[in-house]
């Protein structure tokens, strides 16, 4: 809540973006309790009575006391969702929300009610036809009561952190500060935090423990909300600025099936009361107690080719001897152990798989470091740790088990292998790749393949040059086209063997590739060069010497098109949705002797 009695004004939702709307909506349907904090406008240089009259920045309001936001505390109201109210504030000089207030949550509905009450209560304030002195009292007194009723109703049920979520129209980054000190002025102890507030949606939350390590468990306390520079000024928009107690996974509503949701490519793992029963650095691995399920989940994720890692905040020596004394090192690749937040853990992992974030799910005990890694990346998909059926019967890890997706984990092992190998040599890179004796396979669409490349276009998306997704019933009607030549490629190496890493398709009538996608595992290995240059070299002769390729740009796609100059295609001409490139015999590029092309029976 804020100073409705004294902040009249509103501002149009139009001015922000209709996804930080979004993301504002989801944090509070999100909630299970809450605070309702009554912040004020407040002047951190305030020295009341002499300001009146001494102060050169003192700028009357209603009720007289000292303007420091340039238009008070703006509310910006939500079409079709009244529980839920944005406070625009322009801060000036010295300018800081303040608020006496207890450390105690309400479930929502309680919340919701008493915000409505406020807002009903201001309305009829400000439409009053009384005097301006009398109204400058009652505004002072009504706020005054507010307070008083909120001390009132606050209930002794602590909350998990404290949330200050924040939109920043600006163009830089501001840094703002939240300090919370208690009530009682006896106690000199102070927390301060300092957050750096990037353009667009933020939300940080901070742990009650975390506040609770500096200044003591406590009732109530006073809280402020600034610019970490009070001398400068800028405008931001708050959301939820209350202490609060998220909803486990559990207890939140399934959100409706999304059919373009990829599915889920790799499982990332905490530890501590995750994995196992126990913390380690406190218990020491010998009073750890693995979980049963979730050893049974471990293998079963395994089986169906969904890459697993670890993001734990421990000691990594210590967390790897500890999973290797449970048997299970070798099912996590790529892990990130380590004191930072589990965000960066995400992200380094997805790096690392070359995959996006948005095909990551993550397990995980503690609320608090599943909701900071939704705060920085929301589309990553979270479970706690009782959770382990729901996700295993999920529709994002319903995936078709072949004979690549279940040795999934070895080919990735492998590829570790070809990275460390590589990593060693000291000549030219492209030596290092005909040392390593690769070799591609073509062969036909047929019924013992067709499993493995409907897998690979659900898949596949940097590196799928159609953008397009194949069900089933189409890769039958491919099958069965006499129009349609079609290429699935295999790769394998000295290291390994990658299995199905390819699918292409060629229209025979009209000499023009119409798909062509390769798995992300090959890249920079010259295997897709060289196998599209194949292909190619195959029509040219029939083709009038020039062969066309069907290109449909997407977000993922569009940085891949340096293999079609590699190859030697060219952008020709645009046909509705489609960029048609070409090659001719003269701009095919010469083999470059790094790859065996084995053609099968086709």
């Amino acid at each position: 809540m804020f100073e409705r009695e004294v902040a009249p004004g509103t501002a149009s939702v139009r001015d922000i973006p209709a996804g930080v709307i979004e993301r504002f909506q989801s944090f509070r349907h999100n909630l299970l309790r809450r605070s309702t904090i009554s912040w004020a406008e407040h002047c951190i240089e305030c020295a009341l009575p002499n300001c009146y009259s001494q102060c050169e920045y003192y700028s009357p309001r209603s009720d007289l006391k000292c303007r420091r936001f340039a238009n008070g505390m703006v509310g910006i109201s939500i079409p079709g969702d009244p529980s839920l109210e944005l406070m625009e504030i322009t801060f000036k000089k010295w300018g800081q929300l303040f608020a006496p207030t207890a450390i105690g949550t309400a479930n929502i509905a309680a919340a919701e009610a008493r915000e409505e009450h406020d807002r009903r209560r201001a309305k009829a304030l400000h439409s009053a036809p009384l005097p301006y002195a009398l109204k400058a009292y009652l505004t002072r007194r009504t706020f005054a009561l507010k307070r008083a009723d909120l001390a009132k109703y606050a209930d002794a049920v602590a909350p998990s952190a404290f949330a200050t979520e924040v939109f920043n129209p600006n163009a830089e980054p501001i840094a703002i500060v939240i300090t919370i000190q208690p009530s009682d002025p006896r106690k000199k102890l102070l927390f301060q935090k300092r957050f750096l507030v990037a353009p667009g949606y933020n939300n940080f939350l901070t742990p009650l423990q975390e506040i609770e390590n500096v200044i003591g468990p406590l009732k109530q306390v006073n809280m402020g909300v600034g610019l970490a520079n009070d001398s400068e000024t800028a405008t931001l928009v708050f959301g939820t600025l209350d202490f609060v107690t998220l909803q486990s996974s559990e207890q939140r509503d399934k959100p409706p099936a999304d059919e373009d949701l990829p599915k889920i490519k790799c499982v990332v793992w905490d530890l501590d009361n995750t994995l196992w029963q126990g913390t380690l650095i406190e218990d020491g691995i010998e009073n750890l107690r693995i979980f049963p399920a979730a050893v049974a989940a471990v293998h079963e994720l395994d089986r169906r080719g969904i890459l697993q890692s670890v993001a734990s905040k421990n000691n990594p020596e210590e967390a790897l001897t500890a999973l290797a004394h449970f048997g299970l090192s070798d099912f996590f690749l790529y892990p990130e152990i380590n004191w930072n937040p589990k965000s960066g853990s995400v992200r380094s992992i997805a790096k690392h798989f070359n995959i996006g974030t948005n095909t990551i799910a993550v397990i995980d005990d503690q609320m608090f470091e599943r909701e900071e890694i939704l705060s920085a990346l929301p589309e990553v998909q979270t479970f706690a740790h009782d959770d382990l059926e729901l996700l295993l019967a999920h529709e994002r890890t319903d995936v078709m088990v072949t004979k690549e997706s279940a040795s999934r984990r070895m080919l990735y092992r492998e590829e570790m292998e070809r990275s460390e190998a590589e990593s060693r040599i000291s000549g030219d890179y492209l030596d290092f790749l005909r040392s390593c004796d690769l070799q591609v396979e073509l062969e036909s669409l047929s019924d013992h393949n067709r499993e493995r490349v409907h897998e690979l276009t659900q898949r596949t998306n940097q590196l799928n040059f159609s953008g397009g997704r194949y069900s089933r019933n189409r890769i039958d009607e491919i099958i069965s086209d006499p129009g349609l030549d079609s290429f699935v490629i295999s790769c394998r190496d000295k290291f390994g063997d990658y299995g199905i890493i390819g699918f292409a398709l060629v229209d025979r009538a009209k000499l023009r590739m119409l798909d062509l996608m390769f798995s992300c595992r090959i890249q920079r290995k010259q295997v897709d060069v060289a196998a599209l240059r194949h292909i190619i070299s195959e029509y040219l002769p029939s083709a009038g010497n020039v062969f066309e390729l069907v290109f449909r740009r997407t977000k993922k796609n569009s940085p891949n098109l340096d293999l079609f100059a590699e190859v030697g295609l060219h952008a020709s001409h645009q046909e509705n949705d489609a960029e048609i490139y070409a090659c001719s015999a003269k701009d095919l590029a010469p083999d470059r002797g790094i790859v065996t092309l084995v053609q099968a029976d086709r």
